[in-house]
């Protein structure tokens, strides 16, 4: 299973798709973790700086390590999250694909999908995926290099949630916490949050759709791109 674990503030997960596949390298960068001070109808940041992790690189639930508070919290209740990622998912693997039209022999067939290096951004027929080109192959074989891909925006892309938000160059997920989840900093302490834990999970977390609706003249193309992650917590 590819999980990977870092201790600090929740338990993160990623969603199926259809046609996802598992990534080698699924890299993600965390650049801030805020806490909802409901007290003064206020977000307070408790983390910030550029924390990059393979979330692909372990098995099980082993643990990546811990991300350490910057900014001690505010006297006052605490009782949502929201954390801000780089929309730039660093990705190695392969997915396969059903051409939606695919004339002569070959209709019907699926095809492999591999990131590739310096791949360039093109928009899948029909959708709101919007991320880089691969390789395509009729065998499992190909082989896949290290690229860099954001998570498709849009009204109708795939896994994409209301607690989900672009802004610039990051991605921004908020959550409630659950009353088990809450918690109080009160005057004079040291302002330091209950320990959580992350959780990344990215089995089926790459996937591919034919960037063209070819037929049996044209040359046939894939786009390859992360799914978005879907949240849930763990308090330690």
């Amino acid at each position: 299973m590819l999980k990977k674990t870092i201790l600090t503030s929740l338990l993160f997960g990623f969603a199926s798709a259809v046609f996802a596949t598992n990534p080698s390298h699924y890299g993600v960068t965390i650049t801030k973790i805020e806490f909802y001070n409901s007290s003064i109808s206020s977000w307070q940041t408790y983390i910030q700086g550029s924390y990059t992790i393979d979330a692909a690189s372990v098995g099980g639930n082993q643990n990546a390590g811990s991300i350490p508070p910057s900014t001690p919290l505010i006297e006052g209740t605490y009782t949502k999250i929201r954390m801000t990622f780089n929309d730039s998912f660093v990705l190695n693997g392969t997915a396969t694909f059903t051409p939606s039209i695919r004339l002569g022999s070959n209709n019907g067939t699926t095809y492999y999908c591999c990131t590739r290096a310096g791949a360039t951004l093109a928009k899948a027929s029909g959708t709101d995926v919007f991320a880089h080109t691969g390789t395509v192959s009729e065998t499992s074989s190909c082989s896949a290099q290290t690229d860099t891909a954001p998570i498709s925006t849009g009204a109708n892309a795939p896994g994409l949630s209301a607690n989900m938000q672009h802004i610039g160059t990051s991605l921004v997920i908020t959550q409630d916490l659950n009353s088990g989840q809450q918690f109080a900093i009160q005057n004079g302490s040291d302002g330091h949050a209950p320990q959580y834990s992350f959780k990344f999970d990215v089995e089926g977390q790459i996937a591919a759709l034919t960037g063209l609706t070819p037929d049996k003249n044209l040359a046939l193309t894939c786009i390859i791109y992360p799914l978005p992650p879907t949240i849930s917590f763990s308090k330690m």
